[in-house]
């Protein structure tokens, strides 16, 4: 039908794309190299995100979408499933033969790409390698379109970045530092880590050349920390592969740092989407898992990389945590290191509530340059530059949000 009522000028303009996608399914000018079944997933989604785009943009209904699937990020998995399920379905309704060769080889050829692509999950290391991370900047057509459903969710909320002081633009315009920065707080999702990942964010356009993909290039680009579990995550994982993120452990983070990169962490991690404090029996103060959390400050001082605290007010307003259970939950988040915070947003689904969301970038805690890169900082130190990170976050804190903040 498309093909009949659409001109030929425009069958072009759809076709030319397709096919520069369909050449550019294994891209090999990617910065960062994956596996062929992930690029292919990647490819699949920005297809239908590219539909989504086209169809919801005029209805003024792509900033709702994406914060949709923002807030129920592990529910990605549900578009492919459901994806290859369909092709699945019409191959054999209505495509191939009852039975056959024909019948037997596609089919087998679906299933063996869905095996291929879950034992490259267990295979595949690219979320520890640090030469090639980045912000992978969209290839084509459909990847551009996909991105620009992706940045509609800063209108959503709207998330706007505001530095604390005319000093932070300051410094952070020199551009010649490399950063620690710790994002606060986890909340169900930590949203305001989108500002870091990728160009064209409120964070990019306050502090432009910070960001991988920037417009200025940057001399120590940001890249993110996440935990393992979320590389390991079908769907999921495509999405912190795209954006640039790597794994969270001390060696990882280690090199990171030592191959001049900047890094940016949710410190509290899932421990503390646990205390998410927008509760349905109406809890309100914000509480961060800090107190004995020194890991970040070690890796600064280890790399001479300043703290740069960074606060989300309103994050933990964006959806409604229950605390049925709480002490139950508490002990399997400890135990096996799994978050289970019982939620909804918006008509009891993942919608988030449109809570303004105002990320807060404090001024840089500059460290001691270190005489031994290989030596353990000093537990002193260590202490003292975490009070003074905790002392900043207080500070940021008192000035911009109306509640209590409380470090647990």
């Amino acid at each position: 039908m498309l093909l009949r009522v659409t001109g030929s000028s425009q069958v072009q303009q759809f076709l030319i794309p397709l096919t520069q996608s369909i050449y550019t399914l294994i891209d090999a000018n990617m910065v960062r190299k994956i596996p062929i079944p992930s690029a292919l997933i990647v490819r699949g989604m920005n297809l239908i995100y590219t539909g989504a785009y086209i169809i919801l943009k005029p209805l003024g209904l792509a900033p709702a979408a994406n914060a949709f699937l923002s807030g129920g990020l592990f529910g990605l998995l549900l578009l492919p499933v459901t994806a290859i399920y369909s092709i699945v379905y019409i191959l054999r309704e209505f495509i191939l033969p009852a039975e056959g060769l024909w019948h037997d080889a596609v089919i087998y050829s679906v299933w063996g790409f869905v095996v291929w692509y879950l034992l490259s999950i267990i295979m595949d290391d690219a979320h520890c390698r640090v030469d090639d991370t980045c912000f992978r900047t969209p290839q084509n057509h459909f990847d551009r379109q996909a991105y620009e459903l992706f940045k509609e969710l800063f209108d959503y909320f709207p998330i706007t970045c505001v530095p604390y002081s005319e000093k932070v633009t300051q410094q952070l315009a020199t551009m010649d530092k490399q950063y620690v920065a710790g994002v606060h707080p986890h909340g169900i999702h930590c949203f305001p880590l989108t500002l870091l990942a990728s160009p064209d964010t409120p964070f990019d356009q306050q502090f432009p050349g910070l960001v991988s993909g920037s417009a200025k290039t940057p001399k120590h680009p940001f890249t993110g920390l996440a935990a393992t579990i979320m590389f390991k995550i079908p769907v999921v994982r495509e999405f912190f592969l795209v954006f640039g993120y790597i794994d969270a452990s001390r060696h990882v983070a280690d090199a990171a740092l030592d191959a001049g990169k900047s890094i940016f962490v949710v410190t509290g991690g899932e421990e503390e989407s646990m205390y998410a404090t927008s509760t349905g029996s109406g809890g309100q103060e914000d509480i961060l898992v800090l107190k004995n959390r020194k890991g970040f400050v070690r890796l600064a001082l280890k790399h001479g990389a300043s703290l740069l605290p960074i606060f989300g007010v309103g994050n933990n307003d964006t959806f409604v945590r229950y605390n049925f259970a709480m002490g139950f939950r508490q002990w399997i988040q400890k135990t096996f290191k799994i978050a289970l915070p019982i939620f909804h947003g918006r008509f009891f689904t993942p919608l988030p509530y449109h809570t303004p969301i105002k990320v807060i970038v404090g001024e840089p805690i500059h460290v001691p340059k270190p005489t031994d890169t290989n030596a353990k900082p000093d537990e002193k130190l260590v202490n003292e530059y975490h009070q003074k990170y905790i002392e900043a976050l207080k500070e940021i804190h008192a000035k911009f949000a109306d509640r209590p903040l409380r470090i647990v």
